[in-house]
């Protein structure tokens, strides 16, 4: 059977964040306790345990190591209005883990943001970038802004236009936006 490359980044994704991508339960359902009326994004899969990036995370991007250059801060810090605070944790997590090498900040956010959990909201959004540009994936775009606040979002759909940066990608555009 053939695949497509957006069904593959999407399953890629999906696997690598230990998301189902939505097929089956679990993806970003949320689990309203009746004896508490605690709301918890239950995520994980069963069989990797392994949570999508979501809303939640305490990211600090003053914890950074020191290895790591002002300019990989400074995306870090202008993650924060980009990408949902768990998409910014992931982010803070890789600088750490890599001291600021490989992957580097752009990397990192590639990473964090494709590992985001499903959002529904993007859907919208991605239907305005994929009708102004031929080029754009579906998939791929509802990887992306799944993992970033409505700030984001808009910007990602500003970026994304035949004028801009519509034929360069989104992995473009999430660069540019970092600055």
């Amino acid at each position: 059977m053939p695949l497509d490359r957006s069904t593959f980044l999407f399953l890629a994704a999906s696997l690598a964040a230990g998301c189902d991508g939505g097929a089956g339960t679990g993806a970003g359902d949320t689990d309203v306790s009746e004896d508490s009326g605690d709301t918890s994004d239950t995520s994980d899969t069963e069989d990797t345990g392994l949570d999508c990036l979501g809303d939640e995370g305490t990211p600090d991007c003053g914890s950074l190591p020191d290895t790591c250059d002002e300019w990989q801060v400074g995306i870090c810090e202008s993650a924060g209005d980009l990408y949902k605070a768990g998409v910014v944790q992931g982010i803070v997590e890789c600088l750490t883990d890599s001291q600021c090498g490989d992957p580097n900040a752009y990397g990192c956010t590639e990473q964090a943001a494709l590992a985001a959990c499903p959002d529904e909201e993007a859907d919208t959004v991605c239907d305005t970038i994929v009708d102004a540009c031929p080029s754009a994936d579906y998939a791929e775009c509802q990887q992306w802004l799944s993992g970033m606040t409505p700030n984001g979002r808009q910007a990602m759909a500003d970026c994304m236009t035949p004028e801009q940066f519509c034929d360069y990608g989104f992995y473009t555009c999430s660069e540019g936006l970092s600055f």
